[in-house]
């Protein structure tokens, strides 16, 4: 599902909305329909949300984001576990500590239904296998292997097919790229 359901939900509470009545029926509707077609609605917040940041208001700002996530799942009457997901990246890597950490203090309708996804730029697959059997959230986590199987998707939406060479070399030419990889 969009995270952009409710756009600046974090500036408003949702019960003040003058049509919250029919949002709040649609919302369970949607969840119906989902209960009965046996289809899994799962959320992926944006990439500002980092649980591992060193800045304490961007860890806050993350979970008043993830609680919207997690109050929509519970409004539309979903489980609170994987099946219903709310996918994140690990944040900033080396933070390790502090990503548990924060995991641990999120709200059960967040982190029951958490589930981790490697990148290329923070936690690996390797990062995240010891990180949530530490969390118990062992059997979440989503592998992203665009990369390795050769598909990239650029800026534009574009995907660019031709072999993992191929793709890395394309994506290794993008200027943006090169100073991610030299500030590592």
């Amino acid at each position: 599902m969009s995270s952009d359901m409710m756009p600046w939900a974090s500036e408003y509470q949702m019960e003040d909305l003058p049509q919250w009545s029919d949002i709040l029926f649609t919302l369970q509707q949607v969840g119906e329909l989902a209960k009965q077609y046996k289809q899994s609605l799962t959320f992926h917040p944006g990439q500002f949300n980092c649980l591992a940041s060193d800045k304490p208001n961007v860890i806050a700002n993350s979970i008043v984001d993830l609680s919207i996530h997690g109050k929509l799942m519970d409004l539309m009457g979903l489980p609170q576990t994987p099946e219903s997901a709310i996918n994140i990246h690990g944040g900033k890597r080396g933070n390790t500590k502090k990503l548990i950490d924060t995991i641990h203090t999120l709200p059960d309708n967040i982190r029951n239904r958490l589930v981790l996804e490697n990148c290329e730029m923070s936690y690996s697959i390797d990062d995240l296998l010891p990180i949530s059997e530490k969390l118990k959230i062992h059997k979440t986590i989503i592998l992203n292997t665009l990369r390795d199987n050769g598909i990239v998707i650029g800026p534009s939406g574009r995907r660019n097919i031709g072999g993992r060479e191929v793709s890395m070399k394309k994506y290794e030419s993008k200027p943006d790229t090169k100073e991610r990889k030299s500030k590592k």
